[in-house]
């Protein structure tokens, strides 16, 4: 059975700029759903992103942090992150960027469903910015 990597990009639009990021429930775009991207194969992302059961890539930026607690309860995305919470994760706009640099990931090598995706979360961090965009993801084995 192939390994499915499931993207979300959830992006802080509701939340004042004078108050912390993720105050208010954010819009989250699903990358699976909406655009397809779920078995890219591209294990090098999949390790920096903290899933590597091999141990085949150096040690990860940052490890996976389970479900988070900024999207409601209610969400059906969250739902279904629980059911995969062993394998899930997320990362702020800059954690994101930092993970594929120490890793050496380079976008010139990466297939094309993923160089959207990078391209959707860079665009989305130059208009709300690092802290108010954040990659979620889970690993469904």
């Amino acid at each position: 059975m192939p390994l499915l990597f499931e993207a979300y990009i959830a992006f802080d639009d509701d939340t004042p700029e004078d108050h912390p990021p993720f105050t208010h429930e954010p819009s989250v775009w699903s990358m699976a759903y909406d655009y397809g991207l779920n078995a890219s194969g591209e294990r090098g992302v999949y390790a920096a992103l903290g899933f590597d059961p091999k141990n085949e890539y150096p040690a990860p930026l940052h490890p996976l942090r389970g479900v988070p607690e900024f999207i409601r309860r209610s969400s059906p995305i969250r739902q279904h992150l629980e059911l995969e919470d062993d394998y899930a994760g997320w990362l702020d706009g800059r954690e994101f960027f930092a993970a594929l640099r120490h890793a050496r990931i380079y976008e010139s090598q990466l297939g094309r469903p993923v160089r959207v995706f990078l391209g959707a979360v860079r665009y989305l961090v130059s208009i709300y910015g690092e802290r108010r965009v954040r990659v979620v993801f889970t690993f469904v084995t």
